[in-house]
């Protein structure tokens, strides 16, 4: 399953950074959906896990199952809001800032997640040729 997540990540590395043949793109779109039902599965798990107990030690135990911070977390899953939610020590490691809002913008945030990975497969599903997934991919992002 690790396997399969990573190589979901490279592949849609590869496919911004270069053009995909449509030989490529059909073993992508055999993958893919499957990855990201996986990954919006653990990142619900977390979610659920976060809203049993709103404190900053609850948060701490639902992330460590997985073996990370929530720093790294937040970090992977959730990059653009790091300044925000976290602070940086003297030397330079990251700490999340409790607050009632920022636990609000946490699960919000990782609620997008799983919206904009839900309109990725949607544009997977749907598109026969990597041109159609581009094109649905930037139509996905104009509405959001």
């Amino acid at each position: 399953m690790k396997f399969k997540i990573t190589l979901l990540i490279f592949s849609t590395m590869f496919l911004y950074a270069q053009p995909m043949s449509n030989e490529k793109f059909t073993k992508y779109k055999q993958m893919a959906p499957e990855v990201i039902d996986i990954i919006n599965n653990q990142t619900q798990a977390i979610i659920s896990c976060f809203e049993r107990e709103k404190s900053l030690q609850n948060m701490n135990k639902c992330v460590s199952v997985s073996g990370k911070s929530i720093e790294t977390m937040i970090i992977k899953l959730i990059p653009k809001q790091t300044n925000k939610l976290c602070t940086k020590n003297s030397n330079n490691k990251l700490s999340f800032v409790w607050s009632d809002k920022n636990y609000k913008i946490v699960i919000s945030e990782l609620k997008k997640t799983i919206d904009k990975n839900k309109e990725n497969k949607q544009c997977i599903l749907k598109s026969k040729t990597v041109e159609e997934y581009a094109k649905c991919l930037v139509k996905s992002k104009k509405v959001s």
